[in-house]
């Protein structure tokens, strides 16, 4: 159940609230827990409970705690990335929720809506009969159809298709902000794992490792991280069936060897180019980047 703002908090001056995170940004252990919960209760935001925000945070949590108001649920809707989280006791992110939709205008059976009153209503078709959900409901779909009748008439319908649903978990280390364990899965538009990551971190903040694996739980990437900085260092790339293909390394001038193996294990090329996720690749074409 997604929870919004009272009233009384929209009261709340820029200036309280630039004050609070300023006071975070100065505090030896980013930030003091007193300031993230004034902050959050001038929020309307508590802990174990979702939000809905604009698609516009930091999926990487800097800063690990909310610092902008959610919104309701419905509005959000309207968006093709949707984003929720929600924060632990300390008021630190807890889970975070990306979503990539895509939405297509479409035309409805007029008919087949007839018996509707005036409103805006979410349904998937089950044997060509709409199965109404409430918009809680319908975001969780692979696909629904959204339509707005006014007047009698339906003035707009679309069909929201899912593509991308990227969910992660961070733990940290006692009485601190920083992140101690990261789990990252993600699904395809079907809903199905496409692969999930696990990272450590030390005390300090920085990567110490971090392994991907895929739906049947075969390891596809290892990365080891320099801990005195939290720099990458190598990952090591797998195919599905869990044979090394590449083997990247992060230069200390940005750059990156890429060596790729054979099945049986020699190196066939170098190259300075790095690899990236077929779900990374999708994500920046449905930017237009």
């Amino acid at each position: 159940m997604a929870f919004f703002i009272n009233k009384p908090f929209r009261l709340i001056s820029m200036c309280m609230i630039i004050s609070l995170i300023g006071v975070m940004i100065l505090s030896p252990d980013l930030p003091a827990r007193a300031a993230r919960v004034t902050l959050a209760t001038s929020l309307g935001i508590q802990p174990n409970q979702e939000y809905w925000v604009k698609p516009e945070i930091d999926p990487y949590f800097n800063p690990s705690f909310p610092i902008k108001s959610p919104i309701s649920v419905e509005e959000v809707e309207q968006y093709e990335r949707i984003q929720s989280f929600q924060i632990n006791e300390d008021y630190l992110y807890k889970t975070f929720n990306s979503i990539r939709r895509s939405r297509t205008p479409v035309e409805m059976d007029t008919e087949l809506l007839s018996s509707l009153e005036n409103g805006t209503f979410y349904f998937t078709l089950i044997d060509n009969k709409p199965y109404f959900l409430s918009v809680r409901e319908a975001i969780e779909q692979p696909s629904y159809y959204k339509v707005i009748k006014e007047m009698g008439n339906i003035i707009a319908s679309v069909r929201v298709d899912l593509m991308l649903w990227q969910v992660s978990e961070t733990k940290y280390w006692p009485d601190s902000t920083k992140e101690h364990y990261i789990t990252g899965t993600i699904y395809n538009g079907q809903k199905q794992i496409i692969e999930i990551t696990s990272s450590e971190s030390n005390k300090d903040g920085h990567c110490i490792y971090g392994i991907t694996k895929n739906a049947k739980g075969v390891e596809i990437r290892r990365t080891i991280c320099d801990e005195a900085t939290g720099d990458y260092r190598q990952t090591i790339y797998r195919n599905d069936e869990g044979v090394q293909t590449n083997l990247v390394t992060y230069l200390d001038d940005g750059q990156v060897k890429n060596e790729y193996f054979s099945q049986d294990g020699r190196i066939v090329k170098t190259t300075n180019e790095p690899i990236y996720p077929d779900y990374l690749i999708m994500e920046e074409t449905s930017d237009g980047s």
